[in-house]
Protein backbone atom coordinates (compact mmCIF):
# COMPACT_ATOMS: atom_id res chain seq x y z
CA UNK A 1 0.00 0.00 0.00
CA UNK A 2 1.46 3.47 -1.01
CA UNK A 3 0.83 6.45 1.76
CA UNK A 4 -2.21 7.45 -0.43
CA UNK A 5 -3.73 4.42 -0.01
CA UNK A 6 -3.68 2.73 -3.42
CA UNK A 7 -2.71 -1.18 -3.33
CA UNK A 8 0.55 -1.33 -5.28
CA UNK A 9 -0.03 -5.58 -5.44
CA UNK A 10 -0.42 -6.86 -8.86
CA UNK A 11 -4.14 -7.00 -10.65
CA UNK A 12 -5.78 -10.28 -9.36
CA UNK A 13 -3.93 -10.52 -5.97
CA UNK A 14 -6.14 -10.82 -3.12
CA UNK A 15 -5.39 -9.41 0.34
CA UNK A 16 -6.57 -12.24 3.29
CA UNK A 17 -8.27 -10.11 5.46
CA UNK A 18 -9.12 -11.00 9.41
CA UNK A 19 -11.90 -12.99 9.52
CA UNK A 20 -10.75 -15.41 6.68
CA UNK A 21 -7.38 -15.28 8.10
CA UNK A 22 -8.75 -16.70 11.34
CA UNK A 23 -11.06 -19.25 9.73
CA UNK A 24 -8.20 -20.49 7.40
CA UNK A 25 -5.33 -20.57 10.11
CA UNK A 26 -8.62 -22.42 11.92
CA UNK A 27 -9.37 -24.98 9.34
CA UNK A 28 -5.34 -25.51 8.57
CA UNK A 29 -5.04 -26.04 12.61
CA UNK A 30 -7.80 -28.95 12.82
CA UNK A 31 -5.90 -30.16 10.52
CA UNK A 32 -2.38 -30.22 11.25
CA UNK A 33 -3.77 -31.64 14.32
CA UNK A 34 -6.04 -34.83 13.06
CA UNK A 35 -2.33 -35.54 11.34
CA UNK A 36 -0.54 -35.26 14.34
CA UNK A 37 -2.88 -37.67 16.12
CA UNK A 38 -2.68 -39.99 13.60
CA UNK A 39 1.12 -40.49 13.58
CA UNK A 40 1.25 -40.23 17.42
CA UNK A 41 2.18 -43.37 19.02
CA UNK A 42 2.32 -44.50 22.80
CA UNK A 43 5.50 -43.55 24.74
CA UNK A 44 6.73 -41.33 22.09
CA UNK A 45 7.33 -37.57 22.39
CA UNK A 46 4.00 -36.59 20.54
CA UNK A 47 1.97 -38.62 22.85
CA UNK A 48 3.45 -37.52 26.38
CA UNK A 49 2.96 -33.82 24.45
CA UNK A 50 -0.64 -34.48 23.99
CA UNK A 51 -1.34 -36.03 27.53
CA UNK A 52 0.56 -33.12 29.43
CA UNK A 53 -1.04 -29.95 27.66
CA UNK A 54 -4.63 -31.94 27.06
CA UNK A 55 -4.85 -34.65 30.24
CA UNK A 56 -6.89 -36.57 27.57
CA UNK A 57 -9.51 -33.61 27.72
CA UNK A 58 -8.96 -32.01 24.94
CA UNK A 59 -6.71 -30.24 22.54
CA UNK A 60 -7.23 -26.24 23.18
CA UNK A 61 -3.99 -25.63 24.89
CA UNK A 62 -2.20 -27.92 22.47
CA UNK A 63 -4.06 -25.82 19.60
CA UNK A 64 -3.44 -22.76 21.77
CA UNK A 65 1.04 -23.39 21.80
CA UNK A 66 0.89 -24.45 17.74
CA UNK A 67 -0.60 -21.20 17.07
CA UNK A 68 1.70 -19.32 19.62
CA UNK A 69 4.68 -20.89 18.16
CA UNK A 70 3.51 -20.21 14.26
CA UNK A 71 3.67 -16.85 15.17
CA UNK A 72 7.17 -16.33 17.04
CA UNK A 73 8.33 -18.76 14.03
CA UNK A 74 6.58 -15.48 11.95
CA UNK A 75 8.22 -13.32 13.49
CA UNK A 76 11.60 -14.39 13.39
CA UNK A 77 13.56 -13.27 10.29
CA UNK A 78 15.46 -16.63 9.47
CA UNK A 79 13.09 -19.28 10.56
CA UNK A 80 15.23 -22.30 9.90
CA UNK A 81 18.10 -20.62 12.47
CA UNK A 82 15.26 -20.11 15.22
CA UNK A 83 13.61 -23.25 15.40
CA UNK A 84 17.77 -24.78 15.53
CA UNK A 85 18.53 -22.46 18.12
CA UNK A 86 15.37 -22.89 20.16
CA UNK A 87 16.31 -26.79 19.61
CA UNK A 88 19.70 -26.69 20.72
CA UNK A 89 18.58 -24.79 24.25
CA UNK A 90 16.08 -27.59 24.85
CA UNK A 91 19.11 -29.85 24.13
CA UNK A 92 21.34 -28.06 26.39
CA UNK A 93 19.04 -28.12 29.85
CA UNK A 94 21.26 -28.14 32.86
CA UNK A 95 20.12 -31.49 34.79
CA UNK A 96 19.03 -29.68 37.70
CA UNK A 97 15.80 -26.68 37.25
CA UNK A 98 17.86 -24.39 39.70
CA UNK A 99 20.74 -24.03 37.06
CA UNK A 100 18.27 -22.46 34.39
CA UNK A 101 18.42 -18.71 34.20
CA UNK A 102 13.79 -19.38 34.46
CA UNK A 103 14.88 -22.03 37.47
CA UNK A 104 16.49 -19.56 39.68
CA UNK A 105 14.09 -17.18 38.91
CA UNK A 106 10.99 -19.53 39.21
CA UNK A 107 12.90 -20.20 42.82
CA UNK A 108 13.25 -16.67 43.86
CA UNK A 109 9.77 -16.04 43.44
CA UNK A 110 8.67 -19.18 45.32
CA UNK A 111 11.04 -18.05 48.23
CA UNK A 112 9.42 -14.49 48.20
CA UNK A 113 6.23 -16.04 48.26
CA UNK A 114 6.52 -18.31 50.62
CA UNK A 115 8.24 -16.05 53.14
CA UNK A 116 5.11 -13.80 52.51
CA UNK A 117 2.92 -16.28 53.96
CA UNK A 118 5.06 -17.12 56.81
CA UNK A 119 5.00 -13.52 57.74
CA UNK A 120 1.27 -13.63 57.30
CA UNK A 121 0.87 -16.55 59.39
CA UNK A 122 2.93 -14.92 62.19
CA UNK A 123 0.65 -11.98 62.07
CA UNK A 124 -2.26 -14.10 62.40
CA UNK A 125 -1.14 -15.71 65.42
CA UNK A 126 -0.38 -12.57 66.99
CA UNK A 127 -3.91 -10.81 66.48
CA UNK A 128 -5.24 -14.41 67.98
CA UNK A 129 -3.57 -13.48 71.20
CA UNK A 130 -6.88 -11.05 72.31
CA UNK A 131 -8.81 -14.36 72.25
CA UNK A 132 -6.92 -16.83 74.82
CA UNK A 133 -9.43 -19.79 73.38
CA UNK A 134 -8.67 -19.04 69.38
CA UNK A 135 -4.82 -18.56 70.66
CA UNK A 136 -4.25 -21.89 72.55
CA UNK A 137 -5.68 -24.07 69.71
CA UNK A 138 -5.02 -22.13 66.79
CA UNK A 139 -1.85 -19.76 67.14
CA UNK A 140 0.91 -22.89 67.26
CA UNK A 141 -0.27 -24.06 64.40
CA UNK A 142 -0.02 -21.25 62.46
CA UNK A 143 3.60 -20.42 63.72
CA UNK A 144 4.41 -24.24 63.49
CA UNK A 145 3.71 -24.17 59.39
CA UNK A 146 5.44 -20.47 59.03
CA UNK A 147 8.96 -22.07 60.52
CA UNK A 148 7.98 -25.00 57.92
CA UNK A 149 9.22 -22.17 55.92
CA UNK A 150 12.43 -20.38 57.40
CA UNK A 151 14.78 -23.69 57.68
CA UNK A 152 14.90 -23.98 54.01
CA UNK A 153 15.97 -20.11 53.82
CA UNK A 154 18.45 -20.69 56.79
CA UNK A 155 20.07 -23.24 54.94
CA UNK A 156 20.30 -21.52 51.77
CA UNK A 157 22.10 -18.55 53.95
CA UNK A 158 24.38 -20.63 55.40
CA UNK A 159 25.27 -22.33 52.10
CA UNK A 160 26.03 -18.76 50.63
CA UNK A 161 28.22 -17.97 53.97
CA UNK A 162 30.33 -21.10 53.15
CA UNK A 163 30.09 -20.67 49.41
CA UNK A 164 31.51 -16.21 50.15
CA UNK A 165 33.98 -18.05 52.59
CA UNK A 166 35.24 -20.87 50.26
CA UNK A 167 35.80 -18.05 46.94
CA UNK A 168 37.36 -15.87 49.51
CA UNK A 169 39.91 -18.50 50.28
CA UNK A 170 40.60 -18.96 46.70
Amino acid sequence: MTANGHSTARPGFLFLVCPDAQLLRERVLARTLDEFYETMRDGDGASLLADTLGAGRDDRALGALVLELHGKLQAQPYMDRWLASQEQLWHDLPPRVEDTVYGTLLLSMVRRKALHCAALLRGAAEEMTSDAALADKYAPLFLSVAEQFAPRQRRRTGMRRRSAAWTSRA
